[in-house]
């Protein structure tokens, strides 16, 4: 490697396989990065964990060789260029291209504001537009999925779909078991995320929404998902109480909701159920820290995992991704969830009586 010389690190660094000084080679796991500080001359070399995704593969090893004397350039290409990558950690995507909201791994895709404006109605089309309908019938049909067995089944679809990765991350190479380890994958995972408040979207192609939005924002921009069946219960009681106004005569909102035999209750329970884990998902990629290590296994500095151009210590990082997320973990993750005590102490009941 440029400028380094041909010094093999401590066996600490499990990272590092294999390092002949004879012939200057490194031989590394393809979940991890190794490179130099981007913008800057110094020639320390580092290295870091890779989101999956994000680094080398070639489909069907667990390890590659890096080049002999590479530029910070061409290294900077031979690890992170094939996934369309760039940066500390590949966790910037080069020019032209930006992050689909719609993967796991936050592919760096092609896109243009053309493309971008039509792939925002695909989106709303593949995602939300379904979550309206299945809310919808919810309400109307007073579905409650938060009683019998129902409940232990959707929590374990919310982990099944949002924690486990057949993968491991990338150490394990599908491609190498079959040419169709996409689809394999696939085959479990749609029908799981639809308890994760994600529906058709993943069977769509990756979709970029925005030129300039990076990782972090696409996963921020997740927490309308998460969001979306509040909305949804919101407005219906907005057009209730407006229902009661145009309409008069002492209609009350539990009059109006027998009426139409549907509740908002367990609309709402349906919603805490499946919005937490959606939460608490997103908010920990948000806040997930990507130590990065010098090749004595000293942390220079600790980065976003998912965009380690971001420092957590970046005064952008934090008014525009860690202070919301802190904000929504407050309310909907440690708050709502309170609302619960509704069962023994009826409050809801108390307040319909009120209305």
């Amino acid at each position: 490697l440029e400028d380094t010389g041909c010094t093999c690190p401590p066996n600490s660094l499990d990272s590092i396989l294999s390092c002949s000084a004879d012939t200057c080679t490194y031989t590394v796991q393809v979940t991890y990065w190794i490179g130099y500080q981007p913008g800057t001359n110094d020639t320390l070399l580092l290295l870091s964990v890779c989101p999956s995704g994000y680094c080398y593969s070639n489909g069907t090893q667990s390890d590659f060789m890096l080049p002999v004397n590479a530029t910070r350039e061409q290294l900077d290409s031979f690890i992170c260029g094939g996934q369309h990558r760039t940066g500390l950690a590949c966790g910037e995507c080069v020019a032209g291209t930006a992050p689909a909201i719609n993967s796991d791994t936050y592919a760096c895709v092609k896109c243009s504001p053309g493309d971008a404006s039509l792939n925002v109605f695909y989106y709303i089309m593949a995602e939300y537009v379904p979550l309206l309908l299945i809310f919808l019938c919810i309400i109307v049909f007073n579905i409650k999925l938060t009683t019998g067995s129902a409940n232990a089944f959707i929590m374990y679809a919310q982990i099944v779909s949002s924690t486990f990765g057949l993968t491991a991350d990338g150490e394990i190479p599908l491609n190498r078991i079959s040419p169709h380890s996409d689809r394999i994958v696939n085959s479990y995972k749609v029908p799981y995320n639809l308890f994760n408040l994600q529906v058709f979207v993943n069977l769509l192609p990756p979709l970029c929404i925005g030129t300039q939005l990076n990782t972090m924002d696409i996963i921020s921009l997740k927490y309308l998902e998460a969001l979306f069946p509040l909305l949804v219960i919101i407005l219906i009681v907005v057009a209730l109480k407006l229902q009661m106004r145009i309409g008069g005569g002492g209609t009350t909102c539990c009059a109006a909701l027998h009426r139409w035999k549907c509740s908002l209750l367990p609309a709402f329970a349906a919603f805490l159920l499946l919005s937490y884990n959606r939460f608490c998902f997103i908010a920990s990629q948000v806040i997930a820290p990507q130590p990065i290590r010098d090749l004595e296994n000293n942390q220079v500095s600790t980065s976003a995992y998912f965009e380690a151009s971001f420092a957590l210590n970046d005064a952008a990082y934090v008014a525009r991704y860690l202070l919301p997320t802190l904000l929504i973990l407050m309310t909907f993750v440690l708050l709502l969830p309170l609302l619960l005590l509704d069962y023994p102490l009826k409050w809801a009941e108390k307040f319909c009586m009120r209305c």
